[in-house]
């Protein structure tokens, strides 16, 4: 499924509505509700649904 087809964010299973911030991961290109995502990588650095590594980004 493309990123702009995705309705839905995995890890709380609640739609996107208009407004929202999303995350796309770079690798996987998995889209998550960003409050949703954060939280996970607070104690992970994989995407929580294929577990591909994620790099965090470096700000100058």
């Amino acid at each position: 499924m493309a990123y702009n087809e995705c309705l839905e964010c995995t890890l709380c299973l609640k739609g996107f509505v208009g407004g929202e911030e999303g995350r796309l991961l770079p690798r996987c290109y998995h889209s998550f509700h960003k409050k949703c995502v954060d939280r996970w990588f607070h104690s992970h650095s994989t995407c929580p649904l294929c577990r591909s590594k994620v790099e965090a980004e470096v700000s100058e």
